[in-house]
């Protein structure tokens, strides 16, 4: 009874594919283990751990059951791994059989590689590793690394002080040329330009906080003469009424044209200039200035006065004086006049009885030949006695050669009483 046992366990320990293959031997503890299967107590025993841990459930269990109270035990496991009938473990993968199978460690020893650069990422645009304090001042929080990016740091009555050195160069020295009719052709003045140092300092004060605030240094100071000389100014002067005005800049640290420029020129005239340099002295630079073609500038604002005034006849008369009339003779002027009457009452509106507009203006030829202060008169209507005023005025130089057609506005004039 027991050698048939045996040999049914063995069968029973086959994979089903290998039927086609010749039967092993039973080891040492397959053999012993045939032994222990045909205790009935061990058959026992075993059938109640299946029963409790074993979740298989309907035919199977039942034929399971029946093999155990005929003392066979019947395994239907997947079969064991080519080659491993004795752990039944996977095989390696292939080139790693001395490894036990497990992966290959990733490139670098299982760290990523460093990023191009020396291993550093690049700061964000507009990042800056010293936080400098900005405007305007004030404590900084205790043990603020700050204090320990100072350039420099000392001792000054027994407070602590540092400072960072900010930007450094000169500030822009600008003067303004005024010419007038009758004033000559030249013209100078004297530029400064201040080298300073910006800062920004930390105080220890008594309350133990530390303070910040800015400040510059004075280091150096530039200096030049500008001589600014119109070569043709005979050939081509200014008009009486005419001004110009030009601005020139100086900064220290510049090399081109000894670091002064022409920056503006609002002039009766396009000009060009050239930079001449003082022999005698190189602190001195000279502005050649050459007028070319005239240009058109503003009117005369005070070259045209209207006055209300009486035409002898019991009516009123507008009485108007071109102080330049001999500049602009063969030309037009064009008036804009409003004139009221004063109602005598805060309650009631002053009516208009005489009114040209800028739509519908006055046109006033001006006869070639004019003298200056030459004059015109404007009849006006008026209502019978009482107080009438000029309420407003403008003139303007239309299609002129000398002056742009703007409308200069002159406000309110004068008031008269029939």
């Amino acid at each position: 009874m027991k050698a048939k046992i045996l040999a049914l366990l063995a069968l029973a320990a086959l994979p089903a594919a290998a039927s086609s293959q010749p039967v092993k031997s039973l080891t040492a503890s397959q053999a012993h283990e045939a032994e222990l299967a045909a205790d009935p107590a061990t058959l026992a025993a075993r059938a109640a751990v299946a029963h409790r841990f074993t979740p298989v459930v309907g035919a199977d269990a039942v034929a399971r059951v029946g093999a155990l109270a005929d003392g066979i035990i019947l395994t239907q496991g997947l079969p064991p791994p080519p080659g491993g009938d004795q752990g039944g473990s996977l095989p390696p993968p292939p080139g790693q059989e001395r490894r036990g199978g497990s992966l290959p460690p990733p490139p670098g020893g299982g760290r990523l590689p460093p990023p191009p650069g020396g291993g550093s990422l690049p700061p964000p645009p507009g990042f800056d590793p010293l936080p400098r304090p900005i405007f305007p001042g004030g404590p900084l929080p205790r043990g603020d690394r700050r204090l320990e990016d100072a350039e420099r740091t000392y001792d000054q009555d027994g407070e602590y002080l540092g400072y960072w050195d900010g930007a450094r160069g000169f500030d822009e020295a600008r003067g303004e040329v005024v010419t007038r009719p009758g004033e000559g052709d030249s013209y100078s003045m004297v530029l400064r330009s201040e080298e300073t140092q910006r800062q920004t300092v930390f105080v220890r004060k008594q309350d133990g906080l530390v303070y910040w605030y800015p400040r510059s240094r004075h280091i150096d100071t530039e200096t030049r003469r500008v001589v600014m000389r119109f070569v043709n100014r005979s050939a081509k002067p200014l008009l009486p009424w005419e001004r110009e005005r030009f601005t020139v800049t100086f900064k220290g640290d510049r090399s081109r044209n000894g670091g002064v420029e022409l920056e503006t020129a609002s002039g009766s005239y396009r000009y060009t200039y050239a930079v001449r340099f003082d022999p005698m002295d190189r602190d001195t630079v000279i502005l050649e200035m050459t007028a070319q073609e005239k240009l058109l500038t503003s009117a005369d604002e005070n070259g045209v006065t209207v006055t209300l005034a009486a035409d002898g006849r019991g009516g009123l008369k507008l009485v108007v004086t071109d102080r330049w009339g001999s500049y602009y003779a063969g030309e037009t002027l064009l008036l804009a006049v409003r004139v009221k009457k004063d109602s005598g009452s805060m309650w009631r509106r002053d009516a208009v009885v005489f009114e040209t507009t800028g739509r519908s203006p006055h046109t006033q030829p001006i006869p070639a030949g004019a003298a200056d202060g030459v004059q015109f008169e404007l009849p006006v209507t008026t209502t019978g006695a009482g107080e009438y005023y000029l309420d407003a005025w403008s003139f303007q130089r239309s299609g002129s050669r000398l002056s742009r057609a703007d409308w200069m506005n002159r406000g309110r004039g004068n008031r008269i009483r029939l």
